[in-house]
């Protein structure tokens, strides 16, 4: 037993979980990131080529220009990405670039020969050129590239090579000798910039940033080291119980959905970054965070219905027919007697429809999964989300007319089985009837979408509905012993919840709230104009869509169609609480 346990941990992809030191570097910019995990699969001799045509490239990149993604795609020789090409600085792209050689020789298992003797590792590099460890790091986002090596014992080490190296340092012969001629601050000039410091501090008011900015540009020293110098000094103040810089605390998980739900209700950013005393970009990072967050327990349920037999082509394609985008409006009844005479009454789906909007619900879950595998947790973007949740919203639309559709074959096998109509039953009765078709046919479409079932709906929806009345009549329709049975109502009374805004788990967190559909025909022109288009509430059954989407139909700018939504959800809530409803 110990033995196998052993061999077990020796197996290799195992031992590299543990020995694979130090860690990947993260590709930041999504078409190069879709590219390099797509060329992970390339044979080693393509891998090779990739490698070599890198530190071609590398010498060829200004970091001061702009470059199109594609541009390094192709000349890479990569896979083609799906992910829309974009404008990247050229320090952007050498960052990167370091990465996704790091990624593509690490993926090739490149072993260790004779040939690598003479190449460098960082640690001599940095001994050479007389600068410190943490400077060679900082070089390899600017365009130092290290091939990831193993060595006799199977870890992977950074080995650069010798013309590479010195091909990098010509073109930054000026960088390597100012940090090696680098002094550390001494002592009297740490004193000298405390003093400084006080004056900005008490005199004009200036934060940590700014004053250690007005410091750097004096003393000709970076503005992290002034930094450094700042927190300590400030660090044993506070110790001593005064201190001189007050900085707000990190935004927690709490603060991060304040600031969510505040954007949400159509509130100013500005006013959240000056509650919270941090910058904007802080607040849409909180906002962004708060979001994926909320979005994330529902990822792992999505995932089981992504086999990755279609492709994105075949999504697109399925999420474009036009059964997809028309004529998914469907009218939540509330009352019992309205909702099981609407459910009786004459409806029919063509088995072409049926099919492609099964297909294309299918396409809208898995396209919505496959965005939630690519986003960047940390740093998530709103565009991407808006996506992910508009996918949501979709899915969910979709499901209520596969849903509504097999309401009558529902109703005809329950009254079939019972003998007498639904309209009929006692009102507590109905009530959970029509709870047990709800979340019967839930479970079903659900089913039929991962491909458990096969043909149309009506088939398995038939055979569930006679077990339910098979259960229903052996637990509530028994005789009661030795007493008649109470005489049931010519027309049930009660109230139902919404059933479409019930039937995916994610509804609560993408969907709008049930007041802002109220109050739509009191808003302005141009507020009802864009939450009708974003919503797909015209009347004519449209899919919801994107902030980008609607720009574009409406031919606005990002920025006006940002203020147009919060100016809409303000007019809104104003509505909602001038009339006294709860929102």
């Amino acid at each position: 037993m110990c033995f196998e346990v052993v061999n077990r941990f020796t197996n290799t992809g195992i031992r590299d979980q543990f020995i694979r030191m130090p860690p990947l570097p993260q590709i930041h910019l999504h078409p190069l990131r879709e590219a390099t995990r797509l060329a992970l699969g390339e044979s080693a001799d393509n891998t090779r080529a990739i490698l070599s045509a890198a530190f071609d490239v590398a010498r060829d990149i200004d970091a001061e220009q702009e470059y199109p993604t594609e541009w390094l795609i192709f000349r890479l020789k990569l896979p083609a990405s799906t992910q829309k090409a974009r404008q990247a600085s050229g320090a952007e792209l050498l960052a990167d670039l370091a990465a996704m050689v790091e990624h593509l020789s690490d993926a090739a298992r490149l072993s260790r020969t004779a040939q690598h003797d003479t190449w460098h590792m960082l640690d001599d590099l940095a001994q050479l050129w007389s600068v410190s460890r943490k400077t060679i790091d900082r070089y390899r986002k600017r365009g130092l590239l290290a091939w990831r090596i193993r060595d006799d014992k199977g870890k992977p080490v950074l080995l650069v090579e010798p013309r590479h190296a010195l091909a990098f340092a010509s073109r930054h012969a000026l960088l390597i000798q100012r940090a090696a001629g680098f002094e550390r601050i001494d002592t009297v000039t740490q004193a000298r910039m405390l003093r400084r410091a006080a004056v900005y501090r008490e005199h004009f008011g200036c934060t940590l940033n700014q004053v250690a900015d007005r410091l750097a540009t004096r003393f000709g020293r970076s503005r992290e080291a002034v930094r450094v110098i700042l927190r300590r000094a400030d660090g044993e103040r506070t110790r001593a119980g005064a201190s001189r810089f007050t900085e707000p605390l990190p935004l927690s998980d709490r603060d991060c959905r304040v600031c969510m739900r505040a954007v949400q209700r159509g509130i100013d950013p500005a006013l959240m970054a000056r509650r919270f005393r941090k910058p904007m970009g802080s607040i849409r990072r909180a906002v962004g965070v708060a979001q994926w967050k909320s979005l994330q327990p529902y990822h792992a349920a999505l995932i089981t219905l992504d086999d990755g037999t279609w492709s994105d082509a075949e999504i697109d394609a399925a999420l474009a027919s036009p059964p997809a985008q028309t004529g998914l409006h469907v009218r939540g009844i509330t009352d019992l007697a309205d909702f099981l005479e609407d459910a009786a009454g004459p409806y029919s789906m063509l088995a072409i429809e049926e099919t492609t909007r099964m297909a294309a619900y299918r396409a809208a879950r898995m396209k919505a999964t496959r965005q939630m595998s690519r986003i960047n947790h940390n740093f998530p973007a709103t565009t991407e989300l808006d996506e992910i949740i508009t996918l949501l919203r979709w899915a969910s639309r979709l499901k209520v007319w596969l849903m509504r559709s097999q309401f009558r074959v529902s109703v005809q096998t329950l009254e079939s089985t019972f003998g007498a109509p639904l309209t009929g039953l006692k009102s507590a009765d109905g009530l959970a009837i029509a709870h047990e078709i709800v979340t019967t046919l839930s479970d079903l479409v659900d089913q039929h979408a991962k491909g458990e079932a096969r043909g149309r709906l009506a088939a398995p929806v038939g055979l569930a509905m006679n077990r339910v009345a098979g259960k229903w009549m052996k637990e509530r329709l028994r005789p009661s012993s030795g007493k008649a049975s109470p005489r049931a109502t010519a027309r049930p009374h009660g109230t139902l919840p919404d059933w479409t805004t019930r039937v995916s788990p994610w509804q609560p967190t993408v969907d709008a709230p049930l007041w802002l559909r109220q109050v739509l025909p009191g808003l302005s022109a141009h507020a009802r104009e864009l939450l009708t288009l974003r919503f797909g509430w015209d009347g004519l059954g449209s899919p919801p869509r994107t902030l980008e989407c609607c720009m574009s139909t409406l031919g606005w700018s990002r920025i006006r169609a940002v203020r147009q939504e919060r100016k809409a959800m303000r007019e809104a809530l104003t509505i909602v609480r001038n009339s006294g409803a709860p929102s």
